[in-house]
């Protein structure tokens, strides 16, 4: 027991005169695979250029090796950072190769990229002085939404844009919705008309508006009274003033 003490002794102070700890065990080099102890054959294998550097952690050497060593490991930092620097050179190009295949796709496909609808609408705010609180409005999001998905959808426009243009909007667009909202109206005055009593009738003349004027004829105990309106939300309010003019609050 004392000999395999005083061995282990020994062997402690060996370690500790190679700088290693003695409760450290022996460490592998990740350069290289195999345990440096210090010597030509193993630092041969450090500087040979077919040995891909997976780490810059060194091995301990023996203490008469350490500046070989540091200087190694110094060699292979620069080794790895030359094969970093390679990489990331490499990387990039295959990224704007990438870059450049999608851009040309996009060109044949006809894809928009966000971009490209930001520089579009930013164009059309300066020429045109548009507000910029415009692209908070509901109203104006949900049409350029609706927009869009009549694009994705692939619906049939003319001159490959779902947006209609002026001649549209002043010719087709308005005038039916005109006649909607028309229609709309003329339902509400014919259930006043029912209401009170009066006759809608209309002989033919029209307005400025190219709208036909319609004669509100109603018969009261105080005489006929004819009222002439025009076939708009005007028409309610003045059939309203009307009803509540002969009939009274109570009976309107």
């Amino acid at each position: 027991a004392l000999r395999a003490r005083s061995w282990n002794c020994r062997l402690s102070m060996r370690q500790l005169a190679a700088g290693r700890s003695h409760s450290v065990k022996k460490k592998q080099c990740l350069f290289c695979g195999l345990h440096f102890t210090g010597g030509p054959s193993q630092i041969r294998c450090h500087l040979d250029a077919s040995l891909t550097p997976r780490s810059i952690r060194a091995c301990q050497p023996s203490v008469e090796w350490q500046d070989r060593h540091a200087a190694v490991v110094s060699e292979l930092r620069q080794r790895m950072g030359t094969a970093l620097e390679a990489k990331e050179v490499a990387d990039k190009q295959e990224k704007d190769k990438m870059e450049r295949r999608m851009e040309t796709a996009a060109k044949h496909f006809g894809i928009v990229a966000p971009d490209e609808v930001a520089q579009a609408w930013l164009k059309v705010v300066i020429q045109r002085a548009l507000p910029l609180d415009l692209f908070d409005d509901a109203a104006f999001r949900a049409a350029i939404i609706a927009t869009a998905k009549c694009g994705k959808q692939m619906y049939p426009t003319v001159g490959k844009a779902a947006l209609p243009g002026r001649w549209k909007m002043t010719n087709k667009i308005l005038p039916a919705f005109d006649t909607k909202l028309d229609g709309r109206v003329r339902g509400k005055v014919m259930g006043l008309a029912k209401l009170t009593g009066m006759v809608l009738q209309s002989d033919g003349w029209t307005s400025v508006q190219s709208r036909p004027i319609v004669n509100a004829i109603a018969s009261l105990p105080f005489g006929l009274v004819c009222v002439s309106l025009s076939v708009s939300i005007n028409s309610v309010s003045s059939l309203v003033v009307v009803s509540r003019a002969y009939l009274g609050p109570k009976n309107q």
